[in-house]
Formats: C-alpha cells, sequence, structure tokens
C-alpha cells in the first residue's frame, strides 16, 4: 500500500510563518528564491514523520511568539502533529481503527523504501478523534 501526503501546514518553523498546502496531484513542485524557505518544507515533513533525528537546527521561526507546528495528512487517514518547543508528536486516525503496530508497519515500509533507517521509541501515540455532539 502506497501512502502519500495530502495535505501540510506549517507554521512559525525555520522561514515559514504559515502555509498551508493540498497535495492533490501525484507531484509538487517547489521554487523561490534563496531564503525562501524551500528546504524548511522538506526540513519540516522529514521531522514531522521521521522524528527527532530529522529536526532541523534552530527549528522555530526567528522572532516568532507563536508555537512552531506542523500537520500531515497522509492518503490512509493518519494525521501526524507536531506541536510546541519540545515537537511533542501526536499521530490521529480519525476512524480510530488503525492500531500502533499498523502506523509502525506503514511508517516502517516507506523508510525502507527510501532507505532511512528509523529508530524506534515510545513517542507514538495514536488516538481517535472524539466524536462531537450536534
Amino acid at each position: 500500500m502506497s501512502v502519500k501526503i495530502t495535505s501540510l501546514e506549517i507554521q512559525n518553523i525555520k522561514r515559514i510563518k504559515c502555509v498551508e498546502i493540498d497535495l492533490a496531484g501525484d507531484s509538487l513542485i517547489v521554487g523561490g528564491k534563496n531564503c525562501q524557505g524551500k528546504t524548511s518544507i522538506l526540513d519540516t515533513i522529514m521531522w514531522t514523520l521521521l522524528g527527532d533525528r530529522y529536526k532541523p537546527d534552530n527549528f522555530k521561526r526567528t522572532g516568532s511568539l507563536g508555537k512552531a507546528s506542523s500537520k500531515i495528512e497522509l492518503s490512509n487517514g493518519l494525521i501526524v502533529e507536531r506541536k510546541g518547543k519540545n515537537g511533542t508528536l501526536k499521530i490521529i486516525d480519525p476512524d480510530g481503527k488503525k492500531n500502533l503496530t499498523a502506523v509502525r508497519s506503514e511508517i516502517d515500509t516507506w523508510a525502507k523504501k527510501h532507505k532511512i533507517k528509523l529508530t524506534w521509541r515510545n513517542a507514538f501515540n495514536v488516538q481517535p478523534i472524539p466524536q462531537q455532539n450536534n
């Protein structure tokens, strides 16, 4: 099963104040002048999905008063978030059907395909989104 990023939100990380990207196609081309945030987007994706080993140096945007945060929605329905100065990780399963083993397996498969070695710790917290009463 191939898992793709379907949307990305970044706030106050490196050179990015706030950006939301919807990825409806098969690829994304990021262009711009030097020091505009191209690498910040890639660094944020790596850190959000793969952990502190890939956390950028000085990740919080210089001069920002708000918290650094990132949110990635995946084609398998999972939402991966990092927030705050410690980059607390949260994985949300909107359907409440995925368990930690399934999440790790999917991430491990992706990492192996891209030749990335992961070291797992008890960092993942899979939670269903609470039902809202209308």
